[in-house]
């Protein structure tokens, strides 16, 4: 029973596999962008609060947090290593 069961789940296991490898090239990827993004939003949010628009300065700021590693990407990492976590569980129950 167990064998089929094995035999049954082996192309999820392989999709959820493959899935996981697409997550986390995207994530590398993406770090590199963000960080690049949220340099240029702290440089202009800097600018705007010298010129005096605090508003857009403000605005600025809270885009380069969202893009810095603490921000989005760091939601994305936890979602992808939840996934990983699941991943791994599921194999171990059904072929540990």
């Amino acid at each position: 029973m167990k064998f089929i069961l094995k035999l049954l789940l082996a192309p999820l296991m392989l999709v959820l596999w493959i899935v996981e490898w697409a997550l986390t090239l995207a994530l590398k990827a993406s770090a590199v962008v963000c960080v690049i993004a949220s340099a240029l939003f702290l440089l202009s949010g800097f600018f705007y609060f010298v010129d005096g628009n605090v508003q857009n300065g403000c605005i600025c700021l809270g885009i380069a947090f969202l893009l810095s590693p603490y921000g989005l990407h760091y939601l994305a990492v936890k979602l992808t290593a939840r996934f990983i976590g699941m991943r791994i569980l599921l194999r171990e129950r059904i072929y540990g």
